[in-house]
């Protein structure tokens, strides 16, 4: 029972010392944390600049490629967070122009319910049509990027849980891991 006082007691001398200074966080140069910001920002540019590329495969087994080109602003913000996990998140937007090669002139699925071609029965069929004339005229989209603050290091979030939004599982999957592994984690120096 006694025991059982102390345990108590401690606790609630650590809680009011949490209280009046605040909770622990990692001592960490906020220069290095913008400039790792700006570089990793960077990095996303360039990708963007050239055209960065996705392949994906539909639930139909459809594949087509979207191209993502920066076409406006990027920007990006440090916000401190309460978290002891994750001190701080990094927020990058671009503005972009999504395109898809699947109503390409040279797409080869054939869309029985829409009686035409749409997209392509293999990626490598997909990854052969990447032509200007293979893409749509596209549309704006902001595209967000998130990274939390975890061991000095940045790591790529999830931004939104919804299947529209989703950039950031294609990112991951085997075809299109290869080109952004680089910058999923990336650390603070």
């Amino acid at each position: 029972m006694q025991s059982k006082m102390m345990n108590a007691w401690f606790l609630s001398i650590v809680l009011a010392v949490t209280v009046l200074t605040g909770s622990p966080t990692l001592a960490i140069d906020e220069e290095k944390l913008i400039a790792s910001g700006e570089r990793i920002t960077a990095s996303w540019k360039r990708l963007l600049s050239m055209g960065l590329q996705i392949l994906s495969c539909d639930v139909n087994g459809i594949w087509s490629v979207d191209k993502h080109i920066l076409i406006g602003e990027s920007n990006f913000d440090i916000r401190k967070t309460d978290s002891i996990v994750s001190p701080y998140m990094l927020t990058i937007t671009f503005d972009t122009k999504l395109s898809s090669n699947t109503t390409s002139p040279n797409a080869n699925y054939h869309a029985s319910s829409l009686n035409k071609m749409l997209g392509f029965k293999t990626a490598n069929d997909a990854l052969r049509h990447t032509q200007e004339i293979d893409f749509d005229r596209g549309f704006p989209w902001k595209l967000n990027l998130i990274y939390a603050l975890q061991k000095e290091s940045w790591v790529l979030k999830d931004p939104i849980k919804d299947a529209k939004a989703n950039f950031f599982k294609l990112i991951q999957t085997k075809e299109n891991r290869h080109s952004f592994e680089h910058l999923f984690v990336i650390k603070v120096d």
